[in-house]
């Protein structure tokens, strides 16, 4: 396996450095991205009226910074707060609710982590305290693209789409930069979550992954456009967790997977993670109370040729490793992080989807991109289109014909590279 594994290693490398270099890209671009015309007959800058999208419910937004590294979140006893002195201590900037109440405060300059975290577990209502991590948007630059939409055709997605599922009653939440709600791809069956990477009531994606994201789980098919999801009628419901930059915190996460459960996800989509590979006790307990609620959660394994960060290494997570081809070859991404926690394995390795249009650092409407990030939403669209065949079914028993309807990859069972194996879609519909 070792020696196979190594062959494809070099036959990788020499086909991506072949369409690098025939692509005349530069081996540091951040984004490799493929432009697709639209049709003529589809005005993509058009004004849409809002009577056609779904309208945002009321909702308070407690936290409005990007990811700042020296926050720490704190725990406290049901029905108090802990009072700062924000002047000499550790500042108060947002709070929240799990099952536990948390307060966001910052580290002030001249503190160090461990002093703040001295200082506030001074406090008799203090329960816990942890650090803030930052989240990141899981892609990766320079993996190259081999042709449109090779990932649904490797999955059998075609033959899974002849059985007519009807997804349209089944929501998938999308926490990441946002959703571009205005992309003819998406129009009319996206719900708009709130903006807590920023502090707003708009998710509208002005970085490219979310949308990217999206399309891969339900951009319309057979509608003569662009591109085809995988659950084509689904309802999106957009969160933005990650910032402009791509970046969001333990605290946004959080706050956006229990909206996902309140607001009648059945699906989270989580192309986002940290290289830290210990449990995040903040986003155990946000992923608890969804998969309490019925909700099934899909997280990219990551990015960086090792072990599984979170949220991905969380038991109530699937977490999706990528796969990446050339010709008739197949294989587990270079870039992708692999072991024990990988459950299952998704197409990764340019994969074509949707992108904004206006404002975006990507700035066209499709375009290609590589990562865990988009295996994951394969399996998300795939989870979507199980619980539209089988609505009474838990997570547990969607999850169950996940890891059953599988291509067997490097050997069978469950290995590290693949988990149960690549997902196969014509398998996991009756």
């Amino acid at each position: 396996m070792a020696t196979f594994r190594s062959l494809l290693t070099v036959v990788a490398l020499g086909t991506a450095l072949l369409a690098v270099g025939c692509a005349h890209e530069s081996p540091t671009a951040v984004l490799t991205t493929t432009a697709v015309a639209p049709s003529p007959e589809v005005d993509v800058t058009a004004n849409v009226p809002s009577s056609v999208l779904h309208e945002q419910p009321t909702i308070t937004v407690t936290k409005g910074a990007a990811a700042v590294p020296d926050e720490l979140l704190v725990a406290v006893k049901p029905g108090t707060r802990v009072v700062l002195d924000a002047t000499t201590g550790p500042k108060p900037v947002g709070e929240f609710d799990l099952n536990k109440h948390y307060q966001v405060v910052r580290v002030p300059a001249g503190m160090t982590r461990a002093q703040a975290i001295a200082e506030l577990q001074k406090h008799t209502n203090v329960l816990s305290v942890v650090p803030d991590r930052v989240y990141n948007a899981q892609l990766t630059p320079n993996d190259p693209s081999y042709g449109s939409e090779w990932g649904e055709k490797k999955i059998n997605a075609q033959t899974a789409w002849d059985k007519h599922v009807d997804a349209s009653g089944v929501t998938v939440a999308v926490l990441d930069t946002g959703v571009d709600y205005l992309h003819p791809e998406l129009l009319g069956r996206v719900i708009k979550g709130p903006d807590l990477a920023d502090g707003t009531s708009d998710p509208m994606d002005h970085m490219g992954h979310g949308t990217h994201v999206a399309g891969i789980i339900g951009a319309a098919g057979n509608n003569g456009i662009g591109v085809a999801g995988v659950a084509w009628n689904c309802k999106i419901l957009a969160i933005k967790v990650l910032g402009d930059d791509g970046n969001g915190t333990t605290d946004t996460v959080a706050q956006g997977i229990k909206y996902a459960a309140d607001h009648g996800a059945r699906v989270i989509n989580m192309s986002l993670g940290t290289s830290d590979q210990t449990i995040d006790p903040v986003l155990h307990e946000a992923m608890d109370y969804a998969h309490q609620h019925g909700c099934v959660i899909c997280a990219a394994s990551g990015n960086e040729s090792g072990p599984v960060g979170a949220p991905a290494n969380d038991p109530n997570a699937l977490a999706v490793s990528s796969t990446s081809h050339f010709w008739l070859f197949e294989w587990c991404s270079l870039y992708s992080n692999t072991g024990p926690k990988v459950e299952v394995a998704a197409p990764g390795g340019g994969i074509l989807s949707t992108l904004p249009s206006e404002g975006s650092q990507l700035g066209r409407n499709y375009g290609t991109l590589s990562g865990t990030s988009m295996a994951t939403p394969f399996v998300s669209g795939e989870a979507a289109l199980i619980i539209a065949q089988h609505p009474s079914w838990s997570a547990d028993q969607v999850r169950a014909r996940i890891d059953a309807a599988v291509d067997h990859k490097g050997s069978s069972g469950r290995n590290n590279d693949y988990g149960y194996g690549r997902v196969d879609l014509a398998k996991a519909l009756d």
